[in-house]
């Protein structure tokens, strides 16, 4: 075991701020154990939004119908948006489950030290039809390019870019 039990006292809740009335917390843990040398692992098993090896591993994790964007760095793990210390302590355990699990099946995993830089905005948005059509669930092609960024919506939700193989690779590449 890599990790160990959490309790909502270890917890530090800090105020994030969202356009939410409730509440609205950046939950983060202090680690007795240096994580940099494992988040390759890591980085190999989950949805990844930013990696840069020996620094940081952020990526989503999903719960029911609810995303966190988790952190990692070599004391901390962070996970946000939280509503209160309870909901922090339930991802934390299934966090801290999962690193744990990983861990242990380390030997049959093939660590990815590639680092992952999601490009701006406005770069992907350059790179759309500009079509405004909705067909991806989105009011306009900046907003998918928003949700892109953020790993919201995948580069095969927009039909315009399924139709051309070149620009769905171009697109694969460019947000990995």
């Amino acid at each position: 075991m890599l990790l160990k039990e959490v309790c909502k006292e270890d917890i530090i809740l800090e105020r994030a701020y969202c356009h939410i009335t409730k509440g609205c917390y950046k939950a983060k843990l202090l680690l007795k154990v240096n994580l940099l040398p494992f988040l390759p692992y890591l980085r190999a098993r989950v949805k990844v939004l930013y990696f840069e090896p020996n620094e940081i591993l952020v990526f989503k994790w999903f719960k029911s119908e609810k995303t966190y964007n988790v952190a990692i760095n070599n004391n901390t793990l962070a996970v946000e948006i939280v509503e209160d210390r309870e909901e922090a302590l339930e991802i934390f355990k299934e966090i801290i489950n999962f690193v744990n699990l990983t861990w242990e099946e380390r030997n049959q995993i093939v660590p990815n030290i590639k680092p992952v830089k999601r490009p701006p905005v406005l770069e992907i948005y350059k790179h759309l039809p500009k079509t405004n059509c909705k067909a991806c669930g989105e009011e306009t092609c900046l907003a998918f390019a928003t949700k892109l960024v953020i790993a919201e919506k995948e580069v095969d939700e927009c039909p315009e870019i399924v139709k051309d193989p070149e620009l769905l690779q171009f697109f694969k590449v460019l947000v990995e």
